[in-house]
């Protein structure tokens, strides 16, 4: 029996009938789906998902057949951490305590135990120390050494059942003579500053556009501050440096290659490739070879230490003095490997170091020689390099921010192996007497 054609109802039917007829084919499809419903639950497809709740107990309904009856064993991930070392003071002097430090960072509640390395060995009383039973997460560990010497720290945390085991990044930890410099600051031409051992950081211009490239650093008297200069002659001071001029926004015959700070810190020098020297602040100006055709770049600056001279040395070693400096001789008539890169004065004025690109180092006067890397294959230029207070030693500058101490110069950390932004350009020692604020 049709209850409706195309035009509607079709005479002669019921229309009670015909509703009746519709709750009875209703519930038949309804019967019909619960069933095979059923079915697929009994029996799933390869592949689809099952059931995932455990057995119900005596008290529930029964599991269905071909379900799930054993309990599921749920595995929770360690949450993770972050180990930090770090030491105090931050360079360690020879006979007396350092204080080595791990900082535990995790969002979970952490226990387990810390052990401090040397280079990868096992430092003696500092292994499995336990963390606090609270935040935060500190364990100390001191140590002293008899020897100058760099040590390479690290903290291994264990981790325990809710947070996972770290290790920090390595801490190199030097080990100086109470009066040697304990640190130094290296910069890259974009003006990142690199601080290391008792170095504070003062500032960059790293993240900010510039004009020219950054060609060379120099700190402050006290160290609390230092100068950053382009190759344009543009003076960026931070900390307690001064700003006393620069040539930043004037025209210039050949960029400046370099600075060099007065004793006091009110002044300093500014050279250009040419020789033209330009002095700011209590800085005076003695002469140049701005004038004088020259066959090689000038590439750096010293001044005598009474600030009344300076020497000048171009690429191939030649020196001129100026003012009150004495010349004690240059390598401009005798051939080099690779081009010369800096000049540095000794403390009494008595004499000069000159750097060249290979590593090479030159001592000339009353300078002595504390080795080199002439001979050494290297990964990257020098670009740089900077005296002891005392003069028995100096640091080189690579390109790839590697640094070398040679004699009584104390090796705190370098760029050496790590990403830069753009190449190293020079190195400026913390002075002697610093005192960390």
């Amino acid at each position: 029996m049709r209850c409706a054609g195309p035009g509607g109802p079709i005479g002669g039917v019921d229309p009670a009938a015909c509703r009746s007829v519709r709750r009875r084919a209703t519930g038949a499809l309804l019967a019909l789906v619960a069933v095979t419903l059923a079915a697929c639950s009994a029996h799933p497809s390869p592949g689809a998902p099952t059931s995932t709740a455990p057995a119900a107990s005596a008290r529930g309904h029964a599991a269905p057949p071909g379900g799930i009856t054993q309990p599921i064993t749920v595995q929770v991930r360690p949450g993770p951490t972050v180990t930090v070392v770090t030491a105090s003071p931050p360079v360690a002097i020879v006979g007396q305590p350092v204080v080595l430090t791990a900082t535990v960072t995790s969002a979970e509640p952490a226990t387990g135990t810390v052990s401090f390395e040397d280079g990868g060995v096992p430092v003696a009383g500092c292994q499995n120390l336990p963390l606090p039973p609270s935040r935060p997460y500190v364990v100390h560990c001191t140590q002293s050494y008899g020897t100058v010497s760099t040590q390479v720290i690290t903290a291994v945390y264990s981790g325990d059942e809710r947070t996972a085991a770290s290790q920090s990044a390595p801490y190199v930890l030097g080990v100086a003579l109470p009066d040697t410099v304990h640190g130094y600051w290296t910069v890259a031409s974009d003006g990142g500053v690199f601080s290391f051992g008792v170095a504070p950081f003062y500032g960059s211009m790293g993240s900010h556009p510039l004009n020219r490239p950054v060609v060379g650093m120099e700190s402050t008297p006290d160290g609390r501050g230092y100068w950053l200069v382009a190759s344009d002659g543009g003076i960026f001071s931070f900390g307690d440096a001064g700003f006393f001029g620069s040539t930043g926004g004037h025209p210039l015959n050949r960029p400046v290659v370099g600075m060099v700070a007065t004793s006091d810190g009110r002044g300093y020098w500014l050279v250009a490739s040419d020789g033209g020297v330009f002095a700011f602040g209590d800085a005076r100006f003695y002469g140049s070879t701005g004038g004088i055709p020259l066959s090689q770049p000038v590439v750096g600056l010293a001044p005598t230490p009474d600030d009344d001279g300076y020497w000048l040395v171009n690429a191939v070693g030649t020196v001129v003095a100026v003012g009150d400096a004495h010349f004690y001789g240059s390598m401009g008539e005798l051939p080099l490997n690779r081009p010369i890169v800096g000049i540095t004065g000794t403390p009494d004025g008595g004499g000069y170091w000159l750097v060249a690109s290979d590593g090479g180092v030159f001592a000339i006067g009353d300078a002595g020689f504390y080795g080199s890397l002439g001979a050494t294959v290297l990964n990257a230029p020098m670009v740089g390099m900077a005296a002891t207070a005392d003069g028995r030693g100096y640091w080189l500058v690579a390109s790839d921010g590697g640094v070398f101490a040679l004699g009584d110069a104390g090796f705190f950390g370098s760029m050496g192996g790590h990403p830069l932004n753009r190449p190293m350009v020079g190195i400026a020692p913390v002075p002697a007497d610093f005192v960390l604020p």
